[in-house]
């Protein structure tokens, strides 16, 4: 549920990256961005995160996390990056700030999906043009485990009570969309 939301922000973000002009009202007439802010709004409202999305871009639902939130986000900083902890003493473990860590984190993985997902605009290409594609491809396979341990990072701290609600719950209570993304998208295009 965590990951759905951190996708379908990061996929409508390159879609549309003037955050401010998120809304059902500007994209009516585009069934894939419509579906993803749909589901955006739902997921946020599961996850009880109260904030417009570019307070969440800034990580601003996170101001006031509590100690217990500070010591798993240690935890899983060390587990990706221990080179990190060599470094740092006692007294600064105990003074991470989630929310400039998710504002500085999640600001760079827009950035990474834009450049991640360049390739997805080349709907065709000959065979005599695949080179740029192969290159594009080779860096995008090396970028994916960093691209990983920083999303393993921004979902903990999206979520960190590990609030967990079936699809159905979601559709039922909280609006989630209904329809298959895949074939939405393949119908505008």
């Amino acid at each position: 549920m965590t990951n759905q939301l951190l996708t379908s922000f990061l996929e409508i973000y390159t879609l549309s990256n003037n955050i401010g002009k998120w809304s059902k009202d500007n994209f009516t007439n585009n069934p894939p961005r419509l579906y993803r802010l749909q589901a955006i709004e739902a997921l946020m409202k599961a996850l009880q995160i109260n904030c417009s999305y570019q307070e969440f871009q800034y990580g601003e639902f996170l101001l006031g996390q509590n100690q217990l939130v500070q010591s798993e986000l240690i935890t899983k900083i060390k587990k990706s990056y221990p080179i990190l902890f060599q470094t740092i003493n006692t007294e600064e473990k105990k003074q991470i700030d989630g929310q400039f860590m998710f504002e500085i984190l999640f600001s760079y993985r827009m950035q990474l999906q834009k450049l991640t997902s360049v390739k997805d605009s080349v709907l065709e290409y000959s065979e005599n043009n695949r080179y740029p594609i192969l290159i594009i491809d080779t860096i995008n396979n090396k970028l994916q485990s960093d691209i990983k341990a920083i999303d393993n990072i921004l979902e903990y701290l999206i979520n960190p009570n590990q609030i967990n609600i079936t699809k159905q719950e979601l559709i039922e209570k909280y609006n989630y969309p209904v329809g298959d993304l895949d074939e939405i998208d393949s119908d505008w295009i």
